[in-house]
């Protein structure tokens, strides 16, 4: 491999921190869905993990985006004012930025 090229990567046994996000949607997964739901064939299986991801990219809100939802924050991005974008400031915005920001 030539110096300064990205090569694959793994993930050590036993640290599953590495990855933190997988290994939080991992655990968000297994305590919606799979400790709770049984699947009878393949389409039930793709029919309920469907349904919780829209719930989860629908309907509820997520702390990271303001406790908005996905949607609704979104939203707050593509909002037309006054011929240009506005950008929604939530509380997200509000702890890493000073303020909204002037359009030129």
């Amino acid at each position: 491999m030539n110096e300064g090229s990205l090569g694959a990567g793994s993930i050590a046994p036993g640290k599953p921190m590495q990855n933190g996000f997988v290994e939080s949607f991992n655990g968000r997964m297994r305590d919606d869905l799979l400790n709770e739901t049984l699947f009878f064939v393949l389409d039930d299986a793709r029919a309920k993990i469907a349904a919780l991801v829209a719930d989860q990219n629908g309907q509820r809100p997520h702390s990271t985006l303001g406790y908005l939802t996905p949607a609704a924050y979104a939203a707050t991005l593509t909002a037309p004012h006054g011929g240009q974008h506005a950008r929604g400031l939530t509380a997200l915005d509000k702890k890493t930025t000073a303020g909204p920001r002037k359009h030129r």
